[in-house]
């Protein structure tokens, strides 16, 4: 009865029908700021590298504590803790950090780079030089080199390093810690997901709302000017 009684009184009223639909359109603009995507210039100002690595940061630090609050820990959450705890130290390594990423004393190469720095003859050597002394082209020079370049220990070099060292892709132990890789990846992508939204919900509050409700308000000025003009050249 009351939406008849409206469309009733607009009928009569053209006018009714014209301060309705204005208002209507203001309301539609307004809310369109929140709608409309973000705009290219919109973007430019928010850090979406530092939105990933606070929701890794964050969910990293949870499951290591989750880890570390245990009576007792398997090797794979043992060596998880580990890999966080010296996540800084892995982006700027020593040499001898560098030749315990490439295997230490349980891998060729590593003893090789070990017995190197102990040389007293290589005294203030850095990474190039021990490339030289294995053979700058061969391919553990190569490998040495390239595992000195990585700073992320979440990348595959480092993972599949660990993975070995824990008994290899077919071990318990080595599928664990692959299974809390995949955790934490998943559930970082979730929270940076949501920091997304809430960011960009942030930006379109900010927005400056006259011109969208201005917009609004004069389409829905032309729709109801439009109708009752038709309506009138109708009954004409």
């Amino acid at each position: 009865m009351s939406v008849n009684a409206v469309q009733n009184y607009e009928n009569r009223n053209p006018l009714a029908r014209v301060i309705n639909s204005t208002i209507i359109g203001g309301v539609i603009g307004y809310g369109s700021k929140y709608a409309i995507k973000l705009q290219k210039a919109e973007k430019k100002d928010i850090n979406y590298a530092a939105l990933v690595n606070s929701s890794r940061k964050d969910v990293n630090l949870k499951k290591v504590n989750s880890f570390k609050i245990l009576k007792s820990r398997t090797p794979a959450q043992d060596e998880f803790i580990k890999m966080i705890d010296h996540k800084e130290s892995f982006k700027n390594p020593t040499l001898q950090d560098l030749a315990e990423r490439v295997g230490g004393e349980k891998s060729a190469l590593g003893k090789k780079v070990l017995d190197i720095l102990k040389d007293e003859n290589n005294k203030g050597i850095d990474v190039d030089g021990i490339v030289n002394a294995l053979g700058k082209d061969t391919k553990e020079a190569k490998e040495f080199k390239y595992a000195s370049k990585i700073t992320n220990c979440f990348a595959d070099y480092n993972i599949d390093r660990i993975v070995n060292k824990l008994g290899g892709n077919e071990s318990s132990a080595g599928k664990e810690f692959r299974r809390i890789i995949s955790e934490v990846d998943q559930q970082s992508s979730y929270v940076a997901r949501k920091l997304l939204k809430a960011t960009h919900h942030i930006v379109k509050t900010k927005r400056y709302t006259a011109p969208l409700v201005a917009a609004g308000a004069t389409a829905g000025f032309a729709a109801a000017f439009i109708h009752n003009i038709l309506s009138h050249n109708t009954e004409a």
